[in-house]
Parts: structure tokens; sequence; C-alpha cells
């Protein structure tokens, strides 16, 4: 097989995988997490323009990762049998990220310091856009409570990089005109909000919910929180119509 008629096999078995993917990630998502602009992806998948075949297997090796890690929240995938390629492209690239589905919540919340726990959740993929440092999980949102309809929004289903905030840090006022949290509450479990008051001298929080049917703002007493962590990055939402 000469090198023309690679690219072209490379083409048909990556513009596959972004079709099967649509469901799960938009083709904006997947051009940016691989580096390439959509721009290009949409000039590569409408004949505009012809990729390079470096540049197409970013894309390529993205998807793979993506779609192994997927079947592997999903049952019966195991990280061994990634091929060697795809590891290579992990470890040089990407960083494999935990995550916390909506049905792995209720453990999450008791479990959440055990190390035996933490390895059984399901990674996925995150181009490294920058060094990684403390802890990162990736939360899947349940429920509206944060949908406003609004370009803030957080909906049901959709999947937040998040970055731990250290209890040390919870003496000091938090960044709460930055981001939104995800709190991990003793006996509430895990929920999303906005902290609009965080009174330090009191180690209390005052949560909001952007969706109005969701009632007043409340307070919690960090005394009662377990964990703390900004959400940093929405790296997947859910294809709606």
């Amino acid at each position: 097989m000469n090198k023309q008629e690679e690219l072209n096999k490379l083409k048909e078995v990556t513009f596959n995988l972004i079709d099967e993917m649509k469901g799960q990630l938009s083709e904006r998502r997947i051009s940016i997490d691989a580096g390439v602009s959509p721009t290009t992806l949409f000039n590569w998948r409408n004949g505009i323009t012809t990729p390079t075949y470096t540049s197409l297997k970013k894309i390529y090796d993205y998807l793979s990762i993506f779609k192994a890690n997927m079947q592997r929240i999903e049952g019966g995938f195991s990280e061994t049998s990634l091929s060697s390629a795809i590891k290579e492209t992990i470890s040089t690239e990407y960083s494999l990220i935990p995550m916390v589905t909506i049905r792995a919540k209720t453990g999450y919340s008791t479990d959440y310091s055990n190390n035996i726990y933490l390895d059984s959740l399901p990674k996925i993929p995150v181009r490294i856009d920058r060094e990684y440092k403390g802890k990162y999980l990736i939360f899947e949102i349940e429920g509206d409570s944060m949908n406003d309809g609004s370009a803030d929004s957080l909906f049901s289903g959709d999947h937040v990089l998040c970055k731990n905030i250290g209890k040390e840090h919870w003496r000091y006022p938090l960044p709460i005109r930055d981001c939104f949290f995800i709190i991990v509450h003793k006996t509430e479990g895990i929920i999303a909000k906005e902290i609009i008051k965080h009174d330090v001298e009191k180690g209390i929080i005052t949560c909001h919910s952007l969706n109005m049917l969701y009632g007043e703002d409340f307070e919690i007493h960090l005394r009662d929180v377990v964990e703390l962590y900004s959400i940093t990055e929405l790296i997947k939402r859910p294809l709606r119509k």
C-alpha cells in the first residue's frame, strides 16, 4: 500500500469514527481536543483541503482512545487491550482523568479516599494543554439545577473537568467569581452549585442554583464537606435536538 492509499484508508476509518461518535462528541470538540482547528476539520470533511497523514492521525488517535474508554465505562473493556500506538499517544499528548459517572456518585461519596476504588473508576483522555498538578476528576452532571437556559448552564449528562481544592485552602476566600463548584457532602452526596458567598471566619458557603425551580439559596458548613472541586472545563455535552 503506497502513501496515498494509506492516507485514503486513514481518512475513511477516521471519518467513520467521527460519524460513529456524533452522539458523544461534536466535531468542534474532537478537533479542539486533538489539536486541529475546527475549520481545518470541516474543510477535510467537505473535500475542500486534503489532510496530511500526521495531522489526520491525531484525530484518529484521539477518537480511538475516547471510544476505548467509553467502552470501558459500559463494561467489558480492559486497558491492557489498548494498542501500543494508542498507549504512546496517551502518555505524550493526553492525561487519563478518572470519571465519576451518575451511577458511581453514591460509591464515590463514601470511598473518595480509597485508592483502590479510585483506580477502578473509568478514565477519559483529556488533551494536556498544561501540566496537571493536584487531583483532577471528571464528574457527570445530574439534574438541571444548574440550567437556566443561559450560556453558563450545565446540563444533565454534561462531563466536566474539575480540580480539587485542598482543605488547607478553605481557610482563605474561594475563587467564587471564577467558576462553579462540585461539592462532595457528607450526607447530601455530590452536588454542582454556584457559590455566591464564602464566610471564611465561620467556614460557611452559600450555594445557589441557576435554575429558579430549585428553590432559594442555602448554606453549607464546610465541616460537613469532605471534598471541594472547582469546575475548570466542560469536556463533553450529549447531542440534543
